[in-house]
């Protein structure tokens, strides 16, 4: 009987530390349940309001005559046949500059051109959302390309410095038909091999 009260409080003792730890973990389940559906209502109530539109849906005032490179602040609204929430009109910051004048990471551009036949490729731009710039949103830019797979840049100088001529350098940079190009022309009597020489070595490859 002794044995048995003494391991009864232990027994107890354990089924309340298991009970704690399951309803605690179902505190923290509730909390982060809580918290995610209240961050997925307040992302649908942004995208509803009015100053969270699309550039198309959004009219903006700027003055074509602002220092390039400068901040500013104007002022859009939004017409009543676009359906939104909140002010229809409302304060916006933007760099003065032409759309087509913005750096690559304000941009999302797709490749018009292949890769390995190109040195440099038209592009088809269009600035990221929320981003405000002058002229069309919508236009073509070159950009140099760089090759997708992993060369050593002096084993590729070295090949064109000393195998140029044969179009080993080609060979190893994998343009095929270029190399072979090269050795029935010599390396292009010499201007062709001095022209990839100067791709390789400012890596517009």
């Amino acid at each position: 009987n002794i044995e048995t009260n003494l391991g009864a409080p232990n027994i107890n003792s354990n089924m309340k530390n298991t009970m704690n730890f399951f309803f605690l973990l179902y505190i923290m389940n509730f909390v982060a349940l809580n918290c995610e559906i209240l961050s997925k209502v307040t992302k649908l109530e942004d995208i509803g309001q009015c100053w969270n539109v699309t550039e198309d849906q959004r009219i903006c005032s700027m003055d074509d005559k602002c220092l390039m490179g400068e901040s500013y602040t104007t002022g859009c609204f939004v017409p009543d046949d676009i359906s939104c929430s909140g002010p229809r009109k409302f304060p916006i910051n933007y760099i003065c500059a032409y759309c087509f004048q913005l750096p690559p990471e304000s941009l999302t551009c797709t490749p018009t051109c292949k890769f390995e036949n190109y040195l440099k490729c038209k592009h088809e731009c269009s600035p990221n959302p929320g981003i405000l710039c002058m002229g069309h949103r919508n236009f073509l830019k070159i950009f140099p390309l760089r090759r997708r797979i992993e060369y050593n840049r002096y084993k590729a100088l070295a090949s064109n410095i000393f195998f140029g001529f044969a179009g080993v350098d080609q060979f190893y940079l994998g343009n095929i038909k270029s190399g072979f190009a090269k050795i029935y022309t010599s390396g292009g009597l010499g201007v062709w091999n001095l022209w990839d020489l100067f791709k390789i070595y400012y890596e517009f490859i």
